[in-house]
């Protein structure tokens, strides 16, 4: 009997960090990474209803503005690296002020975390 109970316990001992790094390692949602994104660009005063919500599928999107970009800024893109992250761009609706600009927010898949910032220029 005390033998069973100590297996059991080693099982649970063994199995449970196992279960836990499982279940850190699941990505986010698609509508958790927008929630995250959503709250961070209100936060910088960002107006929703003037923009349309941008989920960047792969980061394709933003793979191809990244190549566009001025050698100055490219450093501050060196947090991405080696990261799995989620691009979610706010573009302007049509009709909006010309002036107005994308503005990209780059989240961790995993740990939700705003990783960066970007308004285009």
């Amino acid at each position: 009997m005390i033998n069973r109970a100590i297996r059991a316990g080693l099982f649970l001992a063994l199995c449970v960090p196992l279960v836990s790094v499982y279940c850190q390692s699941q990505a986010l949602s698609k509508e958790q990474i927008v929630q995250i994104a959503v709250g961070e660009f209100q936060k910088l005063g960002g107006n929703l209803q003037q923009r349309i919500i941008v989920f960047d599928i792969n980061n394709g999107k933003w793979e191809r503005h990244f190549a566009t970009i001025d050698r100055d800024l490219l450093a501050k893109f060196e947090v991405l690296l080696d990261k799995d992250y989620q691009a979610v761009c706010f573009a302007p609706k049509p009709r909006v002020s010309k002036e107005a600009k994308n503005i990209w927010v780059f989240i961790d898949r995993i740990t939700g975390y705003v990783l960066a910032l970007y308004v285009e220029k």
